[in-house]
């Protein structure tokens, strides 16, 4: 069958988004990753599921370069959230479990706020303060 002229051949795997292995956090005696390892391929969607206190978050805060990890290896687009978070910050997008915008920021310091967390915004700051009014 998949030697015959013209069969086409399988399409490569696509590449690796999230790469982890052996991945271990302790909170001094307490174990909240004990060695995980999941491999997620761009354009996958993925599920971290389990009960409260099983360490997803910690997990996300680990691969987010938001929190240090004390074993293992990790890898997200390519780049090791623990030593290039720089680089690998621009490229990912974060939704929190609870979210809000201050009360106290008007619509253009919020706008503004939010833009800075993006490494562009620091050379094109009065261009998206003068798109905001």
């Amino acid at each position: 069958m998949g030697d015959e002229p013209g069969a086409s051949l399988p399409a490569a795997p696509a590449p690796l988004a999230v790469d982890v292995q052996g991945l271990v956090k302790s909170y001094g005696p307490v174990s909240a990753v004990r060695g995980i390892d999941l491999a997620v391929r761009r354009g996958e969607i993925f599920a971290l599921l389990g009960p409260n206190g099983a360490g997803k978050t910690t997990v996300v805060e680990i691969l987010e370069g938001y929190r240090r990890r004390d074993a293992g290896r990790v890898a997200v687009l390519g780049c090791d959230p623990g030593h290039q978070r720089r680089q690998l910050a621009p490229r990912i997008g974060i939704v929190l479990q609870s979210t809000g915008v201050n009360p106290y920021l008007t619509v253009v310091e919020t706008i503004t706020m939010y833009a800075g967390y993006y490494r562009s915004y620091a050379t094109d700051r009065r261009d998206t303060r003068s798109r905001c009014r």
